[in-house]
């Protein structure tokens, strides 16, 4: 908390909420325990020297048990909505952030595609200027399959996003029976294209609404 409280105001503006709220949280995780145990620990030490000294009996040293629980759960249930308050900030932090992102435009094209043909023609994308694909040039005839190998990282996921117009390209053409993706509306793209994810969410619907 002290090294998080010294840092500039710059710092604050190139970091998520979500990280500084979870550095907050982790500090407050550890707040809670050490006042807790410190304040059972010192009852614990008064009714200790108090029963030495002959000034409590053994009645009295539960009664103080008690109190010293009643005591440190209300500030144990305060430290966990406090958490669960904050870890609800980040979360809706990443909502808005969600609905802030412009719309994806697509093309007028709404004629549903028919043979499937892919052609890739010198296909470059990158991510935050990290070039993915440089220059990727291939054709998928129709009725047929291609299975794309690669390491992690390679772009295999990212071309798939590509061809089914999650993301806007950047350079180079996709066409698909000769069209080019850019023009496809998203009803053509969405009807004619399916896609099964790394980690797919599954929707209580049945396996062809799935696909």
């Amino acid at each position: 908390m002290r090294t998080l409280l010294k840092q500039p105001l710059s710092w604050f503006d190139t970091q998520s909420a979500g990280k500084i709220i979870s550095i907050v949280i982790n500090d407050t995780e550890v707040i809670k325990d050490l006042f807790t145990n410190f304040i059972s620990s010192l009852i614990k030490n008064i009714a200790l020297v108090g029963i030495i000294q002959n000034m409590s009996v053994i009645q009295q040293f539960q009664q103080q048990k008690r109190f010293r629980e009643k005591l440190s759960e209300p500030l144990i249930e305060l430290a966990a909505q406090q958490s669960i308050l904050q870890q609800s900030i980040a979360a809706g932090e990443r909502i808005f952030y969600l609905l802030d992102c412009p719309i994806q435009s697509y093309g007028n094209d709404n004629r549903k595609i028919i043979k499937g043909h892919v052609e890739i023609k010198n296909l470059t994308f990158s991510y935050h200027r990290n070039r993915i694909l440089n220059q990727i040039s291939f054709s998928i005839p129709e009725r047929s399959f291609l299975a794309l190998v690669g390491k992690t990282g390679s772009g295999k996921t990212t071309l798939a996003n590509l061809i089914m117009g999650h993301y806007p390209i950047q350079n180079g053409h996709i066409l698909i029976d000769n069209r080019p993706i850019k023009t496809l509306s998203k009803y053509a793209i969405r009807n004619s294209i399916a896609i099964v994810q790394q980690e797919p969410c599954f929707m209580a619907k049945t396996i062809y609404d799935n696909i």
